[in-house]
Parts: structure tokens; C-alpha cells; sequence
């Protein structure tokens, strides 16, 4: 009896309604579910959703860190002296013919490039800081989304900031995300779907206030989201698409849509005409319908992957279909056939949810109506995953709400429930964190890819010049030979095989791969210097310079010729024009230390021996470790009368320099006489 009192005393009498003209303090469903956003509660204690969802990105992708630099970060950032410095910025934004030849991406994308220089001006080459880069933005787009699924589901849902957290953080965790998040160049997806997103949130804000500032906002970002990649064209259709499927007739900001629809005219108008992009670098000559119908077996591909996350491939091989009669089109276009009929019947029951499936294709739209050279790369399905992880969290969200009317077990559902959808996440982050493991290495990656697409050259290629950066040259061999027998047209798999004989000290082999390099592309530069180079290890001096400067001619601002050209100068005896290929040289690559090195030494020869000195104390700065800066200075200082100098560096040499070095004993030599100088003063 004395428990059922103590039971009663416990239970709480419901809140008395306020008096008729008193001011309410209840606070709508909204309010007090908006007062509560960003906080969860876990183990009884409130914690900031945003915390957790950057913890599960840590978890998830703390092992791609220290991965390398891979495939086309070689050439976009590794080999790009263009990213040095913000000097070089202009050129990236205002592309004009002459400076579309430092850019070898097709597209405008200034903000990618500017991003890649803000990371070489805080950490140099070091892949941490672009990894750590990437990371960050795939945050900010995973608290983009908590923060629009938040606003999106006011009103319309119980807890909306549960199903906020619950589709940032399954957005966060997504392995389908890995190529966009650790492939460093994958960037320019996650800089386009940043912007876009911030920009919808911003169209939201003005929607619901009708404040100026935010569709100045709104604008801005989509702006810079064409500027970082170019499937931002969509979002003027998902803010058009969410206000006429999901809001009413009244308020509808008809000049807002029409600002956006400009400005998207505007940027295609610029891309073409004004900034003189080259659409047909990244396009290719199959035909639309071609493209078209192998799109429409992609499409179904990605909307499986996104499911079923399993057997990513960074490089897919996808054959084209030729014909309507194709079996992968006829399933391919049945599939797509339910799932619109799915996503209409969806709509007609709520239009949000609706709203939420179509916004995977408008937002994918851009890149399978253009016909560009691969078919298939998990990274465009970056942006079109937002719209289902929205609809994730609603459905989630609403589930666990009002799982206690549904089933009749409301303690065991609450807790059943939560777990279950706690664990698809878990699952997902284990499958990321599983992924990126193939991202530590070079060999790593490809081998996966090989064994996923093993009749594809351009794996094999990679494959073998990861094998040979391994130190392994017969595997090297071994792929790229495979990928000459599934591509025997392609430049770039002979120039691989000389590059990989050339590293054996087999010249003469390597050369008429080269010289075929250069038959298939006569007009490229980093081919007729490799031809170059391989002439000067076969002592060939006359025709290395002349391929030197056929580069010099086709690409003026590419350093390895003005590099190479300088050397061969040297070697001539002729320093005043070795000076003038080294400056410019340095000018391209500043912190090249052998560039700075050959510029000091072809100063040397010209008898100006403070301006050697001065450029080799520079080249010390990048490689204070290299033994032939030292001696090369220790040279300098000495005939400058310098001779305590001197003695230091000859002294860093011997500490720097392979013991069987065939100068070491004639350095000691002059050590040792100019110790005894030195003493006898």
C-alpha cells in the first residue's frame, strides 16, 4: 500500500491551462524542439550532436591521414609549381588562352586551386594538411545538412533534431564518400557540395524571413560552388524543384528563383565565351545517345551503391552500351521506371519526402547529361546522397517516434529501435574506416582496383608505377605492360615503360618507347623532355636541347625544361644562358633546391661568387642535408677568402656524404690544410 502511495506522490498532475488575457509561457512543439537543437541525449546526458558527428568522421577516416598523395594529385598538386603561390591565383580566375596552359583541368575551378595553394602555403607537399583539408569541409557538409534537415522538418516532425543528427551523421559516415573525402583532388566535390548547400540553407532563411542578406548569401555561395566544380549548375533546380513540391503558392519568391536562373546563365556564359574553357579536353567523341543510354545503367549503379555500400571501385570499368536492346538498359530502364513511380507515389503521400528521393537525381543530373570521359566515379554521387540522408533522418526520426503506437512493447521498442539505427551507422563508418585502408599506399589502392576492374589499362598502369616507387621494376614492368596490351594507343603507357627502364639504367631499351610516346603526342611538353632526358643518358646532348626546347615552345612556364635546358648550358660552358633557364626556373618552382643549386653554380662559372653564394645558402633552406649544396658552397666561400665558412661546409659535406664517396678523401685533404692555415695565424 505504502509503494502505490509513493508511486502516486511520483507521478505528475498535467499543467493548468493559463487564465483567459494571461501571457502563455507553453512554447509551441516547434519551439521547445528548436530550443533543444544540437543537443541529444546519451547515456542521460545531453550532448552536442555536431560533436558527435565529428567524432564519427575522426573515427571513420583518421587512417587516410597519413596517406600518400595518388594518381591525379601527382599532377594537379605534386608536379604544379602553379600552387606555390597566391601570386598565381589570377590565372586560375581570370583564365585567359595564354594562361589556360598552366591549368590542365578543363574546367574552371579557381576555388579548388586557391583551396590547394591556402594547404602548400600552411604545410608544403605534406599530404597530412590536404587530408586534414578535406576532412574539415566533409564536416562542415555533414553539419550543413544537420542544420537544413533541422529546419526542413520543423514543425513537421516530434523530435526534428533527432532526425537532424541522424542524417548528418549517416551522411558523415557514408562509405560511398571515401573517394571524395580521401582522394585528395576529390575536393572539388566537396567545395561544390559545400557551397551548394550552404546556399539552399541560405534560400531557406530568406524564404521563411524574407531578409535580403540571405539571398545575397545564397548567391554568393553558388557562385563559389560553380567556381569549385561544375555540377553546382543543379542547385538552381533543387531550390526550385523544394519550393514548388513542398510549399504553397503564397510567398513563393518567383525573383529569387530568376536571380539564381541568371546567375547560372551568367556562369555558363563566362565559362564559354569569357574564361575560354575547353569543354572538349574533358568530353570525349561518343556520341549524346551513346552516353546517354550507358547513363541510364550508371544511374541504378549508384543508387545500389548508396544502399548497399559494398565493392567501391576508384576506377570502375564500364562498358558502353551501343544498343537499345542491351540487357543492362532494359533492367537498368525498369529499375528507374519503379523507382520514379516510387518516388511519385511518395510524393503523393508527402511532399518533402518525395522532394528529398528527387533531389538525388536533379543534383546527379549535371554529370550523365554531359558526355565526359569516364562513365562512372563514385565522387559525383557526393552532393545527390544529401537529399536520402535528409530523408534518412525523417524516416528514422519518425519511426522512433511513434514506434510505441506501432508496436506493443514500448520499452523494448524504444530501446530496440535506436540500436538498430545506431548500428547502420556504425556499420557504415566500419566500412569507411574498412575502405580507407586501400588509401595507405600507392600499391594498396591499385591492387584493389586491379582486382576489381582487371581488364581496365589505366589500373594496370597505376598499379605498375606504384609497384615501381615500391622499388619493384619487374612488377612495374609487368602492369604496364598489360595496360600497353588493353590500350596499345595510349601515350602515357609507353611514356610509363620508359620511365620504369630509365629507373633500371636500360636507356637504350627505354628510348623507342619514348620516341613512340612522342609519335602518338608530338605536341606535348612532359614528353619531350622525358625523350630529352633519356638523349642525355645516352649522351645525345645536341638532340636532348633540341626536344628541351620544343618543350620551352609549347609550354614556356613548364620548369623541369627550363631545368634541363640550363644543364645542358652548363655543361656547354655557356653559364650566362644556363643563369637565364635556372632564374626562370626558380621563378616557377621557388622552393626547388636544385634549381636553385644549378642557378648558384652557374653564377660560380661566371665569376659572380656572392650571387652563387646567395643561391646556394638559399638552396640549403630546402635540403640543408644534400652534400653537393654543401661542397658547391664551400667552394664559393673559399674563393671568396671565406675560409672558416669554408671549413663548415666542407666539414657538413663529409657529415652529409656516402663514405664512399670518390671525393671524400680530397676533402679531408683540404680540410686538413686549411685547419693548419687556420692555426698557423
Amino acid at each position: 500500500m505504502s509503494v502505490k502511495k509513493d508511486r502516486q506522490k511520483k507521478q505528475k498532475a498535467p499543467p493548468a491551462p493559463p487564465a483567459p488575457g494571461a501571457a502563455a509561457d507553453n512554447k509551441t512543439p516547434a519551439e521547445t524542439t528548436h530550443a533543444h537543437a544540437g543537443r541529444i541525449r546519451f547515456l542521460d546526458l545531453p550532448v552536442n550532436a555536431v560533436h558527435i558527428i565529428a567524432i564519427l568522421i575522426v573515427v571513420s577516416y583518421m587512417g587516410i591521414l597519413r596517406a600518400p598523395f595518388i594518381f591525379d594529385d601527382m599532377h594537379v598538386i605534386v608536379q604544379n609549381p602553379y600552387i606555390t603561390s597566391l601570386k598565381y591565383l589570377p590565372g586560375y580566375m581570370f583564365r585567359t588562352h595564354e594562361s589556360a596552359q598552366m591549368i590542365e583541368h578543363a574546367g574552371w575551378r579557381p576555388v579548388w586551386y586557391a583551396s590547394f595553394i591556402i594547404n602548400y602555403m600552411i604545410g608544403g607537399l605534406d599530404p597530412l594538411w590536404y587530408h586534414v583539408f578535406n576532412l574539415i569541409i566533409h564536416l562542415a557538409n555533414s553539419v550543413l545538412i544537420y542544420f537544413i534537415t533541422l529546419f526542413v522538418l520543423k514543425g513537421r516532425s516530434e523530435r526534428p533534431w533527432l532526425g537532424a543528427f541522424l542524417a548528418g551523421a549517416v551522411f558523415a559516415a557514408h562509405p560511398l564518400h571515401t573517394e571524395s573525402v580521401s582522394y585528395i583532388v576529390g575536393r572539388s566535390a566537396l567545395l561544390s557540395a559545400m557551397f551548394c548547400l550552404f546556399s539552399f540553407y541560405m534560400y531557406l532563411l530568406y524564404r521563411e524571413r524574407r531578409s535580403t542578406p540571405f539571398i545575397i548569401a545564397a548567391c554568393v555561395s553558388f557562385l563559389l560552388a560553380g567556381m569549385s566544380k561544375e555540377n553546382a549548375v543543379c542547385l538552381p533546380l533543387i531550390v526550385v524543384a523544394y519550393d514548388y513540391m513542398t510549399q504553397g503558392k503564397a510567398g513563393r519568391p518567383v525573383k529569387a528563383f530568376a536571380l539564381l536562373f541568371v546567375l547560372c546563365a551568367l556562369y555558363m556564359a563566362a565559362r564559354f565565351y569569357v574564361i575560354h574553357v575547353d569543354v572538349a579536353q574533358s568530353a570525349t567523341p561518343r556520341g549524346f545517345f551513346e552516353h546517354w543510354v550507358t547513363e541510364a545503367y550508371i544511374v541504378p549503379l549508384y543508387i545500389m551503391k548508396a544502399l548497399v555500400p559494398t565493392g567501391l571501385n576508384i576506377d570502375p570499368d564500364i562498358r558502353q552500351i551501343m544498343h537499345v536492346t542491351d540487357p543492362r538498359l532494359v533492367i537498368s530502364l525498369l529499375f528507374l521506371a519503379a523507382v520514379f513511380y516510387g518516388l511519385y507515389r511518395l510524393y503523393r503521400k508527402e511532399r518533402l519526402a518525395g522532394f528529398l528521393g528527387f533531389w538525388f537525381f536533379l543534383a546527379i543530373s549535371p554529370e550523365t547529361v554531359m558526355p565526359i570521359t569516364d562513365f562512372m566515379a563514385e565522387h559525383r554521387t557526393y552532393l545527390p546522397l544529401a537529399g536520402p540522408a535528409v530523408l534518412f533522418g525523417l524516416w528514422m526520426e519518425r519511426l522512433i517516434s511513434r514506434s510505441p503506437s506501432i508496436i506493443g512493447r514500448p520499452g523494448l521498442t524504444r530501446m530496440g529501435l535506436p540500436i538498430a539505427v545506431s548500428l547502420i551507422i556504425i556499420l557504415f563508418a566500419a566500412e569507411t574506416a574498412a575502405r580507407n585502408r586501400v588509401y595507405s599506399s600507392d600499391v594498396a589502392l591499385w591492387t584493389d582496383t586491379v582486382e576489381k576492374s582487371p581488364h581496365k589499362a589505366r589500373p594496370a598502369n597505376a598499379l605498375g608505377f606504384a609497384y615501381l616507387h615500391a622499388g619493384k621494376p619487374d612488377e612495374a614492368k609487368r602492369y604496364v605492360a598489360k595496360a600497353i596490351e588493353y590500350e596499345p594507343n595510349r601515350p602515357n603507357w609507353y611514356f610509363n615503360m620508359g620511365i620504369i627502364l630509365k629507373e633500371q639504367g636500360k636507356f637504350a631499351e627505354a628510348l623507342p618507347y619514348i620516341k613512340r610516346t612522342v609519335e602518338l603526342v608530338p605536341d606535348d611538353y612532359v614528353f619531350q623532355v622525358g625523350l630529352g632526358v633519356t638523349y642525355v643518358n645516352l649522351g645525345q646532348d645536341e638532340k636532348a636541347a633540341e626536344c628541351f626546347r620544343k618543350a620551352i615552345q609549347i609550354q614556356p612556364d613548364y620548369p623541369d625544361a627550363r631545368y634541363n635546358l640550363g644543364t645542358y648550358y652548363i655543361n656547354k660552358g655557356d653559364y650566362a644562358a644556363a643563369v637565364g633557364q635556372f632564374k626562370k626556373a626558380v621563378e616557377l618552382e621557388p622552393h626547388n633546391y636544385r634549381s636553385h643549386t644549378n642557378l648558384g653554380n652557374a653564377y660560380f662559372g661566371m665569376g659572380k661568387d656572392g650571387l652563387a653564394r646567395d643561391e646556394l645558402l638559399e638552396a640549403l633552406k630546402y635540403n640543408p642535408d644534400q652534400p653537393k649544396i654543401h661542397i658547391n658552397l664551400a667552394n664559393v666561400l673559399l674563393r671568396l677568402g671565406d675560409k672558416k665558412g669554408a671549413l663548415t661546409h666542407y666539414r657538413l659535406y663529409l657529415d652529409n656524404a656516402p663514405k664512399d664517396s670518390p671525393d671524400t678523401d680530397e676533402i679531408r685533404k683540404t680540410i686538413g690544410r686549411l685547419s693548419r692555415e687556420d692555426k698557423g695565424r
